[in-house]
């Protein structure tokens, strides 16, 4: 028992499953998490060193290259990056793709465990696991009135715990916080009063700040640990501590110094590095992050929620959200989620359209619910989140859930209509269809499954993508074999249209436009398969076109298309060495014009830091604004998208002196997506390096789109260089460490020492005074006290100096680099990148130096390389699906065909809609391979079906276009109408998907229609070439038999002993050859008629190498020759019903004249269209003037005198009388003969003539299609008709074949009889009369034998004549009356009547007679319209009296018009045409009506004449079994001597009368269905 069946017979069982799954389902939805995008593996660990007072080329050299080549050694590495800059070594360490983050983290932290050579004062090395989605999900701006101080202890004591005690919640950061501090400022003048050095007091203090343990006391009772307690607990101990004591000498008292006398001594707070304000207003900026498993959205409540008790709490500090990450998130879901929803009802509505029924339509859309919601179980127990990628791929897998269930659905209507009950056809209907189901289903599986197995960043943001298709798509096919054949064989029914509903008279509507659709179609597709080679170079050049779009620059290329998230991100740069209240002042006066800006909602400011992402540093000069734009539906002015606000607002910026300004917006993953571009340049030397980066940043520069461009090392910052004499320093005992420590803290500050305070410790910092660091030439008197107690002042043995140097050094692999970064403006990123990678091609750099693609290049680069190798995969395992499931390895790849027709609508889609090439995108022309290749596959499949039914190939071709049109149709339509939301979406996110779909849409709609016209001629050449290389392999299987037998010939004549005779051989060789019938099995029902000749040559030929070979071995030439000609003579035609048709129809004239005169009328409509077309002319004329002509001319208009003389050539009169007459002429003169012309005449004209409105002319053209369709339905009449000839007189062949054959049994049985008798005469036991009696029964018979088989001859004559062969050519029939009556194939009553009046040519075209006439009417009234033409004309004219053509002129002319005709009466005769046209039309009507009912009492009496030749054969088979009977019995009793020789005469004719009798009725039966299928208009 099938799934289906099953389904049907215990409904109750599948809907409990489907309850069952859709409670887990809603179970497992409520537990799932949203996110923004999957998550992502990183194998990526940064290492952060802080080494105090360096500047970035000591952190390099002394921190830097250390750590390098300490993790060099982890396993599974790919590359480090390190950044050295002032104060900070940072290094990446970088891991391959399947490295293990945790694994690596602590592999890189036992490297750096292991160095022991990192100089004195660094601090210790913090190893970081860097991850994706470390970035703050909510930012807080938080404000009070209370004092700083306390400010900030709430912030450290209460409110930072409470946040980070939250689920979900990884780190809080405090930004731009007061911190307190114990702040020592030593006055140097003072230090040098008391002859004492900072390094001196910074170790008193050391030393005297400490708790020390001393061990235990045994006491009598107890045992009590002893502790030193030396920490200081107020500011005023410090005070008093004596940082030095001189002891008594020279009569001078012990002295000693207290810190307090050489120093201020305060409890204050750190210097000012960084702050943060929101809208303009001071606040503390509080950074949440979430743990790696975290759920944002969840987190972000969580932290609201907190933030609201906090309000209560502590109602004297405000909170703001300056940002929160969810809220995109749950915009961009939300934006999905809508879109499904619209697609869900495109989709119903498209149901609805096609399906007509409301029931139908909900039975289908029921797939989707059902498929979906079971997917949620799957996401649950994958630990799948609900994310942009699961969300979207469930939006666009709505148009494939449907797919299954209608084809199902459609299937199981199509035997609700023959008549079957319910549920036999819910059964049968998905039994039939179920291997498509099937075969479709599993494409899409295997189109997704190899995205599933990609590796890397594109791995991990596709796979939930293609898993939750696979999966849904899968459940979509479980629907289909059980929910939809279970709700069909309960509710669904036929649904009769009507016109007395709206609906019904929609519906009506709709099928006729359909079915003309499907004519049309099907007139295209016959035109197809007659030029298969223009539609061939068509779809090729298409092809070729559609891929220049992308080399021609018409499609871009990138990693992912940017978006318009409503954040932006601005960075602010001064010059280096900027202070930071000069930065704090300047980025103050930028947030003001900010604010004034309607668009922008939000602005949280942080000065002091260079950028909010992972590599944000603290430095004096930087600052950076997170901008909060209102939402974007707001913003529909022009100049109000976030890139037009992105420019305004670098203008503001850098309209101030010296700022620099990078606006961008946040990107996907959370970060300012102002660098896409990036260019590394790395070396083994730095000034080649760097040169090297600063000629690729020109390039770049130079690309149209970039902007912004920077390198990653900064201009030299102006530092301050002590160059010390080493000499001079050790003369004065001193060493380096010491004086670099005292350096440091005189100028940086010592904060190693700690204060408890209340409880809680606090920094010490000890340093100079403000007044003693802020100037250079102070450093100079910077003293020092040796180990001799002297006083040295750095002056003594060191230089200082101003300089410049670099602000941050880069390594690559541990080689100097430089990366090059620019943004993209207007352009997509990657056709940038390949335009600037020609330019560095083409530019020579620097020896030694290299280059590399970081950002979207690289990322563009892997994904794209990934996502080939997908698409290759998927491209192989549907063709390998195909030859699985079909058992062939050619008709699958007539499937791969649909894929290039595809590949066209995708990317001139993608130009149209201006939509660059990325990931979401060419995952959507992936996606579009298993969709359509269905539509192939329906075309593929429904062929092979036909063909099995004993179509032609075109036919069964035709056949599959017609009927698989509307399941292709509707399944594209729904596919096409489900990805419109998702094309046309504006909500969050949208860019990012949008291109998706596009590329989906396009891809679908071109395959709809190039797929359509593209298969079926591609499977008719590769199923010809098929047939081609099958009877190749024949022959040359033939041939090896043949020349074993001629080697077996040759090795017994060498004996001497030819015992095999010729006739033997031949035997041989007829029965290793391959009989027609198989061949024909073989090679697919290859073209009969060819295939008889191909068989009929090979074995001539084959038999004439016998011949020559038998008489060299010594056969006589007399047998030799009688061998062949028995060879040749056994060689007649032998052909089939269905093979003397095709021949028939391939070769009878009157079919021949038929086609042509459907030749003629597309010749016909060719014309037709020709009018509309331009009209282009061109004469040349020369003419011979033999008395020029002569025109006159008032006397008054010609001048007098000299003037006159110049006219005496044309003057006719040459009289001079007359002339002289001439001169005293008046005005009032008479006329003047003039001579117009000379001699020679040449005019060359062109002219062009073109209509431009001419209504009738159109309509004209609408009758010539018509007619045309007439022809052609006229010549599919003529074939019918032949077709119905050929098989009556095949069966007439095959009746007188058969009468001979009984005759000649009947003949056998009187001879045997005559025999016996004659010997029982003999024996005295039969008289003379019973003898005589015999005999004549014999000889009577044998006239009728000769007749009989001169009517045999006749018949295959006729039969020859009827099929167009020539009257030398003999025929075998290879079909018996029985064989013929095993595959006669009749329908019912009302099938047969259905099809008649659908399909017969007669009826058809009455139809378009009908069409004919309307159109006639039409034209004719056009007729009362005005038309309008243009025309032009250019001419040249010239005439001579001789021929120099050197010396005359060629004046030219030209115009151009246009023409409007109006008529306005034309005496009744238009009118009068429109009457006649009309009645016409009335005319067709009533015929139509007169035939119809005649094709109705035509089938239903041919329809009775079959039944009642049944009923015939049925009775005279046990007619014929019960004479057999009677005629042994009579024979046994004969032989016996009980019966008289008349009797057994009698038996035998009784015998031979109903055989007769019973193959008249088969005959009889055969003959009614060819009349049947002619009445049905088949062939």
């Amino acid at each position: 028992m099938s799934i289906t069946e099953l389904s049907i017979k215990r409904p109750v069982l599948i809907v409990v499953i489907f309850l069952v799954l859709a409670v887990l389902g809603i179970f497992s939805y409520s537990k799932l998490s949203y996110e923004l995008l999957p998550k992502m593996s990183s194998p990526f660990v940064t290492v952060i060193t802080v080494y105090p007072g360096a500047n970035p080329s000591e952190v390099e050299n002394a921190v830097t290259k250390k750590i390098e080549e300490a993790v060099a050694g982890a396993e599974k590495l790919k590359r480090v990056f390190s950044t050295s800059s002032e104060n900070v070594s940072t290094v990446f360490v970088e891991f391959k793709q399947d490295a293990d983050a945790n694994l690596a983290t602590q592999d890189v932290q036992r490297k750096i465990n292991e160095i022991t050579d990192l100089p004195t004062g660094t601090k210790r090395p913090a190893v970081l696991k860097f991850q994706l989605d470390a970035i703050p999900v909510i930012r807080l701006a938080v404000t009070s009135n209370i004092s700083p101080r306390d400010f900030s202890q709430i912030l450290k004591d209460q409110i930072k715990p409470r946040l980070a005690q939250i689920k979900g919640v990884s780190q809080v950061s405090l930004v731009g916080m007061e911190e307190r501090e114990i702040n020592i400022n030593v006055n140097a003048d003072k230090l040098r009063a008391y002859n004492i050095s900072i390094a001196q007091v910074s170790e008193a203090i050391r030393r005297a700040n400490l708790d020390v343990p001393a061990g235990r006391v045994n006491d009598n009772d107890a045992q009590f640990g002893v502790r030193v307690q030396g920490k200081f607990e107020n500011v005023e101990e410090m005070k008093n501590l004596v940082v030095f004591s001189m002891p008594a000498q020279n009569g001078m008292p012990t002295s000693i110094v207290k810190l307090g006398d050489v120093a201020e001594v305060y409890d204050g707070s750190k210097d000012v590095e960084s702050l943060s304000r929101l809208n303009g207003v001071s606040a503390v900026g509080v950074l949440i992050q979430k743990q790696s498993d975290a759920n944002t959205v969840e987190v972000s409540e969580l932290v609201r929620a907190e933030i609201d008790k906090l309000r209560a709490d502590q109602p004297q500090i405000s909170y703001s959200i300056a940002q929160d990450a969810s809220e995109f998130t749950l915009e961009a879901a939300n934006a999905v989620v809508h879109d499904l929803q619209i697609a869900v009802l495109l989709v119903a509505a498209v149901m609805l359209l096609f399906l007509h029924s409301w029931r139908n339509s909900l039975i289908v859309m029921l797939s989707i619910p059902a498929s979906l919601v079971t997917t949620f179980i799957a996401m649950y127990l994958l630990n799948f989140s609900l994310n942009l990628m699961t969300l979207l791929a469930m939006s666009l897998v709505v148009g494939i859930l449907v797919d299954d269930s209608i084809v199902v659905l459609e299937s199981i209507y199509q035997q609700l209509e023959h008549g079957m009950e319910s549920r036999a056809a819910a059964l049968k209907g998905r039994m039939e269809i179920g291997f498509s189901a099937l075969a479709i289903t599993l494409v899409d599986v295997v189109v997704f499954l190899p995205l599933s197995l990609v590796s890397g960043l594109i791995g991990d943001i596709m796979r939930q993508f293609s898993i939750v298709v696979v999966v849904s798509t899968l459940l979509s096919l479980f629907v289909s074999f059980t929910l939809t054949p279970m709700l069909a064989s309960r509710f669904s029914r036929l649904e009769h249209l009507t016109r007395d509903t709206l609906m019904g008279r929609f519906g009506l509507w709709f099928e006729q436009g359909f079915e003309a659709v499907t004519s049309w179609y099907g007139r295209v597709l016959a035109w197809a398969l007659g030029h298969r080679k223009t539609v061939a170079l068509g779809a090729f050049a298409l092809l070729i076109g559609s891929f220049m779009l992308p080399a021609l620059g018409f499609i871009g290329s990138e990693f992912i298309s940017s978006s318009d998230k409503g954040e932006l991100s601005v960075s602010i740069t001064l010059p280096p060495g900027t202070p930071f209240q000069e930065t704090n002042r300047i980025v103050r006066e930028i947030e003001k014009q900010y604010a004034a800006m309607p668009e922008i909602k939000k602005l949280f400011t942080s000065v002091g830091t260079s950028s909010s992402g992972f590599d944000a540093q603290n430095t004096s000069n930087s600052a950076y604004i997170d901008v909060s734009l209102i939402p974007k539906e707001q913003r529909t002015a022009p100049g109000q998208d976030a890139q037009q606000i992105s420019l305004k607002m670098k203008k503001i910026a850098q309209d101030f002196p010296g700022v620099k300004a990078r606006v961008a917006p946040i990107g996907l993953f959370g970060q300012a997506d102002d660098a896409p571009i990036q260019v590394l340049v790395f070396g083994d030397n730095r000034d080649s390096v760097t040169a090297a980066a600063k000629t690729v940043a020109d390039l770049l520069a130079s690309v149209k789109g970039s902007a912004d461009v920077r390198l990653s090392v900064e201009d030299g910052k102006p530092e301050t260089r002590i160059n010390i004499d080493r000499e001079k320093m050790a003369s004065y005992n001193l060493s380096l460490d010491e004086v670099g420590f005292t350096v440091r803290t005189a100028l940086a500050g010592n904060d190693e020492s700690k204060i408890r305070l209340a409880g809680v410790e606090y920094p010490v910092r000890i340093r100079l005074d403000a007044d003693d660091r802020s100037k250079t030439e102070h450093l100079k008197n910077l003293t020092f006290t040796n180990i001799a107690g002297q006083r040295v002042e750095l002056q003594q043995f060191a230089t200082v100096e101003q300089s410049f140097a670099p602000s941050q050094l880069d390594r690559r692999n541990r080689s100097a680099s430089v990366i090059v970064y620019s943004k993209a403006i207007g352009r997509p990123s990657g056709t940038m990148g390949e335009e600037l990678k020609e330019k560095i091609n083409a530019t020579k750099l620097p020896v030694g130096v290299r280059i590399d693609y970081l950002g979207d290049l690289e990322n563009q680069g892997d994904a794209f390389g990934s996502l080939g190798i997908a698409l290759l995969a998927a491209i192989l395992f549907v063709y390998l699906l195909m030859v699985a499931l079909y058992n062939s390895w050619v008709y699958p790849f007539i499937v791969l065909f649909s894929i290039p027709v595809a590949m066209v609508g995708a990317l001139l889609a993608l130009a149209l809609g201006m939509k660059s090439l990325n990931i979401f995108s060419i995952l959507g022309i992936i996606m579009m391979i298993g969709l359509v290749a269905k539509n192939a596959i329906l075309l593929v499949d429904r062929a092979n079906a036909a063909r099995e039914e004993g179509l032609e190939v075109e036919e069964a071709l035709m056949d599959a276009g017609r009927t698989r049109l509307r399941p292709i149709v509707m399944t594209t339509i729904a596919m096409v109408i489900g990805m419109l939301p998702i094309a046309l979406a504006s909500g969050a996110g949208g860019e990012f998907k949008s291109g998706l779909a596009v590329a989906l849409i396009g891809g679908l709609t071109s395959s709809m229609f190039l797929t359509l016209l593209l298969v079926p001629t591609v499977y008719v050449d590769i199923d010809r070439l098929r047939s081609f290389t099958m009877r190749i392999s024949h022959k040359l299987a033939n041939k090896s038999r043949l020349d074993a037998m001629l080697k077996e010939v040759q090795v017994k004549q060498d004996s001497g002993a030819i015992s095999t005779a010729p006739e033997e051989l031949l035997e041989r060789y007829s029965s290793t050859t391959i009989s027609t019938q198989d061949s024909e099995r073989i090679s697919n029902e290859e073209p009969t008629d060819s295939n008889h000749a191909t068989k009929s040559a090979t074995a001539t030929k084959l038999l004439s190498w016998l011949l020559a070979a038998v008489i060299s071995v010594g056969m006589s030439q007399s047998t030799a020759e009688a061998l062949f000609a028995q060879s040749q003579s056994s060689n007649v035609r032998r052909v089939s019903m269905k093979e003397a048709v095709a021949i028939a129809l391939a070769q009878n004239p009157e079919v021949a004249i038929a086609k042509l005169e459907e030749e003629r009328a597309e010749q016909r409509l060719r014309e037709m269209r020709g009018i509309f077309l331009p009209q282009v002319s061109a004469s040349l004329q020369y003419v011979r003037n033999i008395q020029a002509p002569v025109f006159f001319f008032p006397g008054s208009f010609l001048q007098i005198g000299d003037a006159l003389q110049g006219l005496g050539r044309f003057i006719v009169s040459q009289n001079p009388s007359d002339l002289s007459a001439l001169q005293n002429l008046n005005n009032d003169a008479g006329l003047v003969p003039l001579r117009a012309g000379l001699a020679n005449s040449y005019t060359m004209t062109g002219s062009i003539n073109m209509p431009l409105l001419q209504e009738d002319a159109r309509h004209a053209i609408r009758m010539s299609e018509i007619a045309q369709t007439l022809s052609a339905e006229s010549t599919v009449n003529t074939r019918v008709q032949k077709s119905r000839e050929v098989k009556k007189a095949y069966l007439d062949v095959l009746m007188v074949e058969e009468q001979e054959r009984l005759l000649k049994q009947s003949l056998t049985r009187a001879e045997e009889t005559l025999a016996q008798v004659r010997s029982l005469q003999a024996k005295g036991l039969a008289t003379e009369t019973d003898t005589l009696r015999a005999y004549v029964a014999v000889e009577n018979q044998r006239p009728m034998l000769t007749k009989i088989a001169n009517g045999v001859r006749a018949a295959r004559a006729a039969l020859g004549v009827v099929m167009g062969l020539e009257s030398s050519e003999s025929l075998t029939l290879s079909d018996s009356l029985t064989l013929a009556l095993e595959t006669a194939n009749v329908l019912s009553n009302d099938d047969a009547l259905k099809t008649a009046l659908e399909t017969r040519p007669d009826i058809r075209q009455l139809h378009m007679r009908k069409d004919l006439a309307d159109a006639e009417i039409a034209s004719n009234r056009a007729g009362h319209l005005p038309s309008i033409a243009a025309f032009g004309q250019y001419q040249i004219i010239s005439q001579s009296d001789n021929f120099d053509f050197a010396k005359q002129q060629f004046p030219q002319s030209s115009f151009v018009g246009f023409q409007i005709s109006v008529p306005i009466f034309s005496g009744f005769r238009t009118d009068a045409k429109i009457q006649q046209a009309t009645l016409g039309k009335l005319q067709a009507e009533k015929q139509l009506d007169y035939v119809r009912n005649l094709v109705s009492t035509e089938v239903r009496i041919l329809l009775a004449n079959v039944q009642e030749a049944r009923e015939r054969i049925i009775a005279q088979e046990r007619t014929v079994k019960a004479a057999e009977r009677s005629y042994k019995a009579v024979r046994s009793r004969y032989e016996q001597g009980l019966v008289r020789q008349i009797e057994l005469s009698d038996a035998d004719l009784a015998l031979t009368q109903a055989k007769t009798n019973y193959y008249q009725a088969v005959y009889d039966y055969l003959i009614a269905s060819a009349d049947v299928q002619k009445s049905l208009g088949r062939e």
